[in-house]
Order: structure tokens, then sequence, then C-alpha cells
């Protein structure tokens, strides 16, 4: 009900974070509600500026725009706080519409291939089992596997494999831990490949059929709004944002989701490389803003001009370091990181790196600007003024200041990719709010997924590309991929006429 809804949407303005930080709605760029005195934004060029006045004088609809941000020392936990901080106009024409599209998905629900899992989970079981001999076989004797203590024994004592992070009970065999030390004995990679298929095995395979709702058949998901710090929405029971989507075994988990009604299918839009696309508005830089204006391969463009070759002689590898480094840069990646995700040397990935910057001088701008930023003013925002503190930019702890101006970085990028997306969620939700041919059901990172009468597929594809794509205007076009099928793997991509 609203009273419910009021209750959710405001205790989520009014959520306590560590340090005295509380989460609230902010009206970014100064204007009505700002408060007098607020700091100067953050250091991409003043495209955030104005995101609220666009609002309010109708160059972009009111309700469409959500902005969450940290406001510290705040007590923002009813209406009345939210209005005293002027903040309710925001609350109540974006908070709340996205609490309804939220509610919407999990009263829906998706339908789950009860058949298909369980013999996936018949499978699985016997995978874990072949790969735990493996291990063994590898060592010459068994080992507890899932023991952290028998880990640690066996590879830095027994084996006396460079011993990685110290933690409370002695040397962490963590996943960063072992893929660091990837090659240095057969028995690690089959450690990892354990990992990932057991926890498949008990999260998915053999986890949702107990989440499905009999009555409906369905599993029903529990959407949060205010949990991720970037504003992405996040799940649980399950959590569907941590299904891998890029391996082979990931794929198959999402082969489980099905449409449920007869003569429907699934329908999923995602935004192509949305993050990118953003750092390019934000830094404003030439390059990477040509790149995407003129449907350019970017991670070919960027692997042509790191390893200094021309576009049609690189090869998958290059592109693969140019591809892994053009996100990493979303991330505040490093030299090291990209040299150990990539196999290279140190070295080779700081030349690689350098060559990166001097193509994008802009894109190394704007991440100079922004730790500066961060490091003065204590925060960093999206451009519809989502604000995140981050205390830890002056710690003396540098692997502790590393994170920080990581997520400093980071905040800004993808979470106004998020608020794109939820702009366009609440958008479509206003579409086929009394429809019955369609409606939506997952949002996944920047896929959402809706359930469609199969005559009216194109109809929808249409509608959900164009909401997406014009969700909110930047520098370059937002390029949305549409694809449909019986299940959430199998599909198929849709051509559509351009708009």
């Amino acid at each position: 009900g609203g009273a419910a809804s009021d209750a959710l949407a405001a205790g989520g303005c009014g959520r306590r974070r560590r340090r005295g930080e509380t989460l609230g709605c902010h009206a970014g760029g100064g204007g009505p509600g700002a408060g007098e005195g607020r700091p100067p934004g953050p250091p991409h060029g003043g495209r955030g500026r104005g995101a609220v006045e666009r609002l309010r004088d109708g160059r972009a609809p009111v309700n469409h725009e959500r902005i969450l941000v940290f406001v510290p020392n705040a007590h923002a936990t009813d209406v009345e706080d939210l209005a005293r901080l002027g903040l309710q106009t925001l609350y109540r024409t974006v908070e709340l519409p996205l609490v309804d599209v939220l509610v919407r998905m999990e009263e829906v629900g998706i339908a789950v291939d009860t058949g298909y899992l369980a013999d996936l989970a018949t499978e699985f079981t016997a995978e874990v089992a072949r790969i735990e001999g493996e291990a063994h076989a590898a060592v010459g004797h068994e080992f507890g596997i899932n023991s952290p203590k028998q880990l640690e024994e066996l590879l830095f004592t027994e084996l006396r494999l460079p011993r990685g992070r110290r933690n409370k009970t002695g040397y962490s065999t963590d996943a960063a831990v072992l893929e660091e030390l990837r090659g240095a004995h057969p028995v690690i990679d089959l450690i990892l490949e354990y990992r990932e298929v057991e926890k498949l095995r008990s999260t998915y395979a053999e986890g949702l059929g107990p989440l499905i709702d009999r009555a409906t058949g369905r599993i029903h998901t529990t959407f949060n709004q205010t949990v991720a710090a970037t504003g992405r929405p996040s799940s649980q029971s399950p959590n569907l944002q941590n299904i891998p989507i890029r391996t082979p075994l990931g794929r198959r988990i999402r082969r489980a989701f099905v449409s449920g009604r007869p003569g429907a299918l699934l329908l999923a839009a995602d935004y192509s490389q949305i993050e990118l696309r953003v750092l390019a508005h934000m830094s404003g830089d030439p390059a990477l803003l040509e790149a995407f204006r003129s449907g350019a391969d970017v991670h070919t463009r960027t692997a042509a001009a790191g390893f200094g070759v021309a576009e049609s002689e690189v090869t998958k590898e290059q592109r693969s370091v140019a591809k892994m480094l053009n996100f990493g840069i979303v991330y505040g990646m490093s030299d090291f990181g990209l040299a150990w995700r990539m196999g290279m040397t140190r070295e080779e990935a700081a030349a690689f790196i350098d060559e990166y910057f001097k193509r994008y001088a802009q894109v190394r701008r704007y991440v100079i600007e922004t730790k500066a930023f961060c490091l003065e003013q204590g925060y960093v925002e999206t451009l519809l003024g989502r604000r995140r503190y981050i205390p830890d930019m002056a710690s003396r702890n540098g692997a502790v200041r590393g994170a920080a101006e990581r997520m400093a970085i980071n905040m800004p990028i993808q979470g106004t990719a998020a608020d794109i997306m939820k702009i366009a969620m609440v958008r479509l939700h206003e579409r086929l709010r009394d429809e019955t041919y369609a409606t939506a059901i997952l949002q996944v990172h920047d896929e959402l997924v809706f359930e469609v009468a199969r005559d009216r597929v194109s109809e929808l594809a249409e509608l959900v590309r164009d909401q997406m794509s014009g969700a909110y205007p930047l520098d370059v076009p937002l390029v949305v991929d549409v694809r449909t099928g019986a299940n959430w793997d199998e599909m198929s991509p849709l051509a559509l006429a351009h708009a």
C-alpha cells in the first residue's frame, strides 16, 4: 500500500552509513533545496549541474529522474525530514515511482524450468566430484578442498607456494590470492574451477528449487533499492546479480529462466558499453567521443593506439587487453591490476596504460581531477547529483587509500549508468502499466528483461529501445541491444529500424 511504500522509500533516504553518513535525496546543481554554501560540483564539466532544474522547467519529465546521495549527519527518516531538507519533490516524483517498478517485478516473478535445473544439479554434482578427484591426484593425496586451514597447509607449507595476505587465522586462500598463483601448480586451477562449479551448484542448480513459489510456480526475488552504494538495484533470495554472464557455466544457469506464459517469450534489452559512454561524456575526451559517435569498435581503436599498429592489424589477444583496460579504467585499474589479469609483465602493462592516456588525454584529466576533488571535498557524485562520501582518500594506509581512489573514479560513472537505467525503468513502467501483453520481470546490471506475447515482440522491442536509448541525453549515443527467446540464455538478436 501507499503507507508501506512511503516508509520504504523514506527509510531508504534515511539509512545510516558509517562515520555519521546518511543516505538521502539531494537536488544536484545548487538548485532549490540544494542548500546554501554547497561545495562546487565534481569535475565533469558541469554536465550534471541543472539536472533537477531541467526536470522542473519541462526539458525532462519531472517524474523520470532518481537522485540518491549521501547527506552527512542528516536524519531524513520520514517525509517531514525530507521536506525540511528540500528533498520532498525528488522523493515524491522519483523514489516512490521506482518503488512501484520494483514491487511489480517482485510480484510478477520469473518462471524456472525445474526439470532442466534438476538435470543441471545432477551434472554439476558429478562435475565437482571429478574436479575434486583431479585436485587430490595433482598433489598425491586427499585434502579438504573446502577447508581454508587445510588449503593453507597444502599450498604454503607442503607445496611452498608464495604466500599472500595474512588474516586472523593465517594466510589467506581466497580467490584473489589463488588467482595470483595461477600457473604455479596444477592444483591451483582445479581449486578455482571447483569453487566456481560448486557455487553454481549449491546457489542456483540446487538452491533455486526451494525458492519457487508453489502458488505461482515462479521465483520472486527481492529487489533492494538502497543497498548498493553506487545506486544500482540489487537482489536477494536469490541474488540474480551474481550469476556469471560471460562464462559457459553461468550462461547454463541463465538457461533455466524461461517464459512462464503460453504464447510468450522473454525479451532482454541491455545497454551497450554504457559505462564507457558515460566516461566519454564525463571526461569530454575528443577521441573517445568521436569513437562512439562514429560507431567505431572502441576496443580495437584502443588496441591499435596502445600497441602502435593499424586497426586492421589488431589481433584478438591485443583487443582483449584493450577491452580489459577500457573497462578497467572505469574501476581505477593500475598497471599491476592489468598485468595480473592479462598475464603481462608490469612494465608491459605500464607502457600500454601510458599509451592509452596519450590517446585519451582527457580521461587522464578526469581521473586526476576526480581524485583531487574527492580529496578536497570528501565526496564524488553522479551526473544527476547522487553523492557518495569517501572518507579514506587521505588514509595513510596505501592499500586503503588506493581502494578509496578506485571507488572515487568508479562511483560517478557506474552511479550515473545506474541512474539512467532507473529513469528508463520508470518510463517503461508508466508506458506498460495498463498493458497486459508485456511486463518487466528482471533488472540485472545493465540489462532489463521482459515477458512478452510472441505476436507483439517487435512492438515491445521498439518501445524498450526508444525509452532506454532516450533516458538521459549524453554527448554520445546510448545504444541498446535487444534479444528475444524462450529462455534467458538462448536468445536471438533483434534487428530494429533506427528511430
